[in-house]
């Protein structure tokens, strides 16, 4: 009986770095060394990101 093994080689590629970030169109960040692209946000979750920095400038002023 032969016994075969094979290996398997771990890629090559570096790990991506801030300047290769910056090339990538829309959002994206990195994630183990890896540029993973993520779904834009919209109108809606940007207006209530506003509202909730209004609310926090509000209560640092009044407090």
């Amino acid at each position: 009986m032969l016994l075969m093994v094979t290996t398997i080689q771990e890629s090559q590629t570096k790990p991506a770095t801030i300047d290769d970030l910056y090339r990538v169109p829309g959002k994206a960040e990195i994630v183990n060394g890896e540029i993973v692209h993520m779904s834009p946000t919209g109108f809606e979750p940007g207006y209530a990101r506003r509202q909730d920095l209004r609310l926090a400038a509000w209560i640092r002023q009044t407090s």
